[in-house]
């Protein structure tokens, strides 16, 4: 509470991770109050930017775990058992952005 006084009275700014937190608690409105004194503005991340994002965490998983396999110059067959569960999560991940249609949004082709 006196962390909080001391913002609004001004004898004290938050840091960026105690910064962050207020974000995160009060809300884009509120972010983008005070990012817009620079031109920016908050957005609340959509359910299709989280999505993307956790098949992106996938792949990287993936591709490390393949990588660590592929170290020796082969998959042997108790590497490849230890990449077929991730293989078919990351195809779940995968299969929901094969089948819908692309954002209309900014940014999106």
């Amino acid at each position: 509470k006196r962390s909080l006084e001391s913002y609004v009275y001004g004898s004290n700014t938050p840091g960026a991770p105690a910064l962050l937190t207020l974000f995160g608690f009060l809300g884009p409105g509120f972010a983008s109050e005070v990012l817009g004194v620079c031109g920016l503005v908050a957005t609340d991340e959509s359910e299709e930017a989280a999505q993307y994002a956790q098949v992106m965490t996938a792949i990287c998983a993936m591709a490390s775990d393949l990588a660590a396999a592929l170290e020796d110059g082969h998959v042997d067959h108790r590497e490849a058992a230890q990449l077929r569960e991730p293989a078919r999560e990351l195809i779940e991940r995968l299969e929901p952005l094969a089948r819908s249609e692309p954002s209309r949004r900014r940014g999106a082709s």
